[in-house]
This record gives structure tokens, C-alpha cells and sequence, in this order.
């Protein structure tokens, strides 16, 4: 390839790529650069900056395939450049794709003879295979409702709220009415009966998902084909079936081949599966199988001669590479029905022994079923100081990526983190996630707990005090107060105090922690100076108090006596300069005595003014206090 621009004599390859200049500059990200840059240097750029993206193989998120057999990445690189669509071109790769589809049809029990051809097509992935089945039955729908003279411009279709997104695309796009099925706690799929009850005249045909999303489970198809023939049969509808079998499509004929969902059922009339998860293909393939010809409108299907011959096609898209269909058809003849068996049943038994250790921990609800897609749905027993939230995102430490997520409705209120176990996921990083979750927990069992939301009183972020360090704050705020709350005390006394407070926390702390950490902390006004009703910080509780906080030193103070207004120099040698250790300043103290009377030490003291100011003076009567 020539370029317009040569390379200056300071980059040329006799220096590294980190000693040229393109290292001391920030990649383009809304214009290209003007000049060109050396093929080494763009390489490593982008290479060291996709290092920041996670590891495929430790994606536990993701069902899509991360790993293959090096024959077959050879295969794939050196078909990436072969465009699928150029049919007379390329003649083999399309003769592969009708392979694959004859293969599959077989696979689901279509009732084909053993030379017909299956009726299928090969897609980018399981929603284009949902958006192509949904058009057929729609169209299908359509032409019977106008050759009944009846109107067809509201068709519906009926899917549990565990649906994935494609769905509600398509019922968007393609303006079609979506109603789903809302879940219940405990029962995470559509529930074959309500579905049935949704149905109605205008309905082109009820989803049934064999593999949830959330959770893995099968959806009862048989219960559902059987439902829906007798209601079909009473009101003379003809309600159709899809299946969406994009995860369970490949496991289900291996690990249940006793399972009736399939063609098996006569209500059934298209299936749609992705090549790219347990098809077990790189990303970018799937596939959807119709049960004959007729369920398949013949309007759907175009025919163009621009690339050289006839050629049918079926598709959303158009040009798309031929590498992933070739890799599919690899998978199927490498493996056979032995292979695909021994590697679904490997899945599953990492699934159990994953399940098994979450299981010993006693923290957690296993949500997901034994049957069904492997993998582990599993929420937290007790979620009243961490969440699951919490946990994915620490786990992101040891480079595990396992997504948090909401119920759909009416289940919004439960919170499952999912592990997807793959062909490349081993008993042995089964075990290891096991351990590294047990050390999450076990390092958010010694943070604070969550700050509360809603109506409730915020609760303090910081770790509860041990009974001994809460008695000597109880014993200390006794010392200075009295029953009516007026008890006078020198500046000096209060000092002492305050000194005397901090140095009881420091004593503990030298006892294992190098002074190295003590940090100077300053005692300052809170703008809250008003004798009003005030929430105190870290407390959540109320009273009227005008507010002093402990800040960090560097911060800008301000003038106690301004801010009071004391008329008796209370507070004359103050701000005064006070040594803590970062680690009691960060941790703090829980308030434990709620009462008016009896109201402990808020974070590192609540200490009235009106106790160690005189009583004489109209504002220091009032109550003020001190706030960490």
C-alpha cells in the first residue's frame, strides 16, 4: 500500500514504537490525522489500550462462545475476507450454510424427509433469527385476517417479561402489540396458563423461551402447545408457537433429548438458535428454522441476479462475512453428537459444583434450576448491609466479571448475580471463583454498611464502635451533663476534654498502628449555626443544635466567636489544633443512645456548648454541639 505522506527520519523502525513521538500524543477520537503513522506504532497503540478491556474468558456475563479449536481459527482467517451473500462466488460457503441448516432442522425434529431440505436461514445472531420469524408470522396473520375480511392492523404477541430485549424491538419496530406475562417471586418464567389467557384473535403468535436469560430455566412449551390447542380448538383461532431457543437450543438435544419443545409439538412452527453461544462459534452467527414451507410467506423472500445468478434471500442485513458460518459447520462435523453431549454435560456438572460451593457458604439463595442452561443465579440471605451490587463490582478486583441485576416485573424487587459456565470455564475456575467470592464477603462483612435511602434516617457510613470504646463515650458525655442541663465548665475544662476524648482513640490505635498515620484535625463551625431544627451528621437524629464539625487540617477555618456571637469569649482560644489518626477519622462512631436524655457521642463526639459555656449567656444556653 503507498502512502501520500513519508515517515520523518526521528520514526523510522530503527527506533522502538515507545521511544517515537506518536507515544507522547493522545489518539485521534473525532478526526482523522492528517498524516499517516507507522503500522508498529498504530498496532501497539491500540493494542495497549485494549489491554484495559476485561478478559474474555473470565466474562461470566456473557454466553457467547470465547474460545475454539486453533484448526478452526485457521479456517476463520482465512475466510474473513469471503462476503456470505456473494452466492455465485462463493459457492461452497453457501453450500455449507444449507448444510447447517439441514443439520439443525434435524437436530429440533422437523418433519423432513431424509434428502428435503430444511427450511432456514443463517443470521448475525438469535435477534435478527427473532426479528425475521416474528415478520413471517405476522404476514402470516395478516393474509388470513384479510382473506377473513376482518381488520389486521393491531396484531399482538404474547411473551413472558423474562424475555430478552429483542423482543420488545420487535414489537417496536414492526409495530406489533407486546404482552407479557408479569413474573412472581419464586417463579421466574412465563406461566403457560396466563400467557394462554392473553391470547386473543389478534395475536400472530405466543413466545416461548427455552433457556431464560435471568436464570436458565426451561419454559413449559409442552404445557403451552397443549393449552393453546385446546383454546384454538374452542374459539377456531389458529395461535401459532416460536421458540426462542437461543441458549437452550444446543443443550437441550443433548442433555434431554426426551424434552418435547420442539417441532415434536404441532403448535411449533419456527425456532430460532444462536450458532455463537453454546453452538459454540464466535460471535456474529445464529440461525432460524421454520417447520415447513408454508409457515414461511413467499412475499418474504426476494430474489436478485445483480451477483452473477438467482439467489433467494431472506435477511435484515445484507453483507456479512462467511467465516462463522464456515466455523459452525466446522463445530458440527468435529464434534457430532458425541462431542456436543460431552461438552454440555461438562457445563453442567461445573454448574453443580459451583452451585454446590455457593451453596456451603450459607450466604446465598440459588435462584437458577438444576435443568436447564448451566449456569448460577444467586442471590444474597441477608442484603441489609451489602447487595449484589456490591459484591459484582469487587469481584471485579480478582478480574471475574459476573453482572447484578433486577427481576423484570413483578419480581423487580429480587437481585441475582448470574456466572454463565461455558465450554472454557473448567471445574478448576469454579472452585477459584468460589474462594475469591468468599473473600469478597468476607472483606464487605468488615466495611460499613450502606448508607440508608428513602424516608429512613441516613445511617452513619462508618463500622459500629466495640461495647468497651461505646462506654467510654457514654462515660464521658455523663461526666459533663446534668439532669436540667445547665452545668457550667471552663474553657480549660473543655479543652482538657476534648484532648483527653481524642487520646483515648490514639492510645488504642499505638498500640498496632504507626504514628506515621496521625493527621491533624481542626475543630470548625458547620454552616448549620442557627438554633433550629437541624439533622446532625452521621446521626440521623434531630435536635436543635447549632453545629460545629472536626476537619481535616489545610481546610479554611472560620471564627468561633462570629459564628456564635458569644458574649462571654467562650470560645476566645479556639480553633485549636488536634492530632488523630486517619483511620478513626475515616471510621468514626456509631450513635447508639437514641433517647433525648440519654444521647451518645455522635462519629467523634456530640458535645453540647451549653455544658461547658456559661449559663448566663442567652446563646450559650441554647443547645450546640460538636459533630464529627
Amino acid at each position: 500500500m503507498v502512502l501520500s505522506h513519508g515517515v520523518s527520519g526521528s520514526d523510522e523502525s530503527v527506533h522502538s514504537t515507545f521511544a517515537s513521538r506518536y507515544v507522547r500524543t493522545s489518539l485521534p477520537r473525532f478526526r482523522m490525522l492528517e498524516q499517516s503513522i507507522p503500522k508498529e506504532a498504530a498496532y501497539q497503540i491500540i493494542n495497549d489500550e485494549l489491554m484495559l478491556d476485561g478478559n474474555p474468558r473470565l466474562n461470566l456475563a456473557s454466553f457467547v462462545t470465547t474460545w475454539m479449536e486453533p484448526e478452526c481459527d485457521k479456517l476463520i482467517q482465512a475466510s474473513v475476507n469471503k462476503n456470505y451473500v456473494d452466492m455465485d462466488e462463493y459457492p461452497v460457503t453457501t453450500e455449507l450454510q444449507n448444510r447447517c441448516v439441514n443439520m439443525i432442522a434435524h437436530l429440533f425434529n422437523a418433519p423432513l424427509g431424509e434428502s428435503e431440505t430444511a427450511v432456514g436461514v443463517g443470521t448475525v445472531g438469535s435477534s435478527e433469527a427473532i426479528m425475521l420469524a416474528g415478520l413471517a408470522f405476522k404476514r402470516r396473520w395478516q393474509n388470513k385476517m384479510r382473506a377473513a375480511g376482518k381488520p389486521c392492523d393491531k396484531p399482538n404477541i404474547v411473551t413472558g417479561a423474562n424475555v430478552q430485549v429483542c423482543w420488545e424491538k420487535f414489537a417496536r419496530y414492526f409495530e406489533v402489540e407486546l404482552k407479557e406475562v408479569k413474573l412472581s417471586d419464586g417463579y421466574y418464567i412465563m406461566d403457560p396458563s396466563k400467557a394462554v389467557d392473553l391470547v386473543d384473535e389478534n395475536t400472530i403468535c405466543v413466545a416461548a423461551i427455552l433457556g431464560s436469560t435471568l436464570n436458565g430455566e426451561f419454559e413449559d412449551v409442552k404445557l403451552l402447545n397443549d393449552l393453546l390447542t385446546e383454546k384454538n380448538a374452542r374459539t377456531g383461532w389458529d395461535t401459532p408457537i416460536h421458540v426462542d431457543a437461543a441458549s437452550g437450543g444446543f443443550i437441550a438435544p443433548f442433555l434431554y433429548p426426551e424434552l418435547e419443545w420442539d417441532f415434536r409439538l404441532p403448535l411449533v412452527k419456527s425456532i430460532n438458535v444462536s450458532g455463537h453461544k453454546y453452538g459454540l462459534v464466535y460471535a456474529g452467527i445464529g440461525w432460524c428454522i421454520w417447520r415447513s414451507k408454508e409457515d414461511l410467506p413467499d412475499e418474504l423472500i426476494f430474489h436478485i441476479n445483480y451477483l452473477g445468478a438467482d439467489q433467494p434471500t431472506f435477511t435484515l442485513n445484507f453483507s456479512k462475512g462467511s467465516s462463522q458460518v464456515i466455523a459452525q459447520y466446522y463445530q458440527l462435523i468435529r464434534l457430532g453428537f458425541e462431542g456436543y453431549k460431552n461438552i454440555m454435560e461438562n457445563c453442567q456438572e461445573n454448574a453443580m459444583v459451583l452451585k454446590e460451593g455457593l451453596e456451603k457458604t450459607g450466604r446465598f439463595n440459588i435462584v437458577s434450576k438444576d435443568n436447564g442452561v448451566p449456569l448460577v443465579a444467586f442471590s444474597l440471605k441477608d442484603s441489609s448491609r451489602h447487595n449484589e451490587f456490591e459484591i459484582s463490582d469487587f469481584l471485579r478486583r480478582f478480574g471475574w466479571i459476573v453482572p447484578a441485576y433486577t427481576m423484570p416485573p413483578d419480581a423487580q424487587h429480587v437481585t441475582v448475580l448470574r456466572v454463565v459456565i461455558r465450554e472454557d470455564f473448567s471445574r478448576t475456575l469454579a472452585e477459584r471463583l468460589v474462594l475469591d467470592i468468599e473473600k469478597v464477603m468476607h472483606e464487605l462483612d468488615g466495611l460499613p454498611a450502606r448508607v440508608a435511602n428513602g424516608g429512613e434516617d441516613a445511617a452513619a457510613a462508618a463500622a459500629s464502635a466495640s461495647e468497651r470504646e461505646m462506654t467510654k463515650q457514654r462515660e464521658l458525655n455523663i461526666k459533663f451533663r446534668d439532669d436540667k442541663g445547665t452545668q457550667q465548665a471552663s474553657n480549660t475544662a473543655f479543652e482538657g476534654l476534648v484532648r483527653r476524648y481524642f487520646d483515648t482513640f490514639e492510645h488504642r490505635l499505638r498500640r498496632g498502628k504507626s504514628s506515621k498515620s496521625r493527621r491533624p484535625l481542626h475543630l470548625q463551625p458547620s454552616k448549620a449555626n442557627s438554633a433550629k431544627s437541624v439533622q446532625a451528621p452521621h446521626t440521623g437524629c434531630f435536635e436543635q443544635t447549632s453545629h460545629f464539625t472536626l476537619r481535616k487540617s489545610g481546610q479554611p477555618s472560620e471564627d468561633f466567636d462570629q459564628v456564635l456571637g458569644d458574649s462571654n469569649g467562650c470560645w476566645a482560644s479556639y480553633p485549636k489544633v488536634y492530632t488523630h489518626t486517619q483511620m478513626d477519622y475515616a471510621k468514626g462512631f456509631d450513635t447508639r443512645s437514641t433517647t433525648g436524655k440519654e444521647q451518645g457521642f455522635a462519629s467523634f463526639g456530640e458535645l453540647k456548648a451549653s455544658e461547658v459555656c456559661n449559663a448566663s449567656s442567652s446563646k450559650s444556653t441554647k443547645k450546640q454541639g460538636f459533630a464529627a
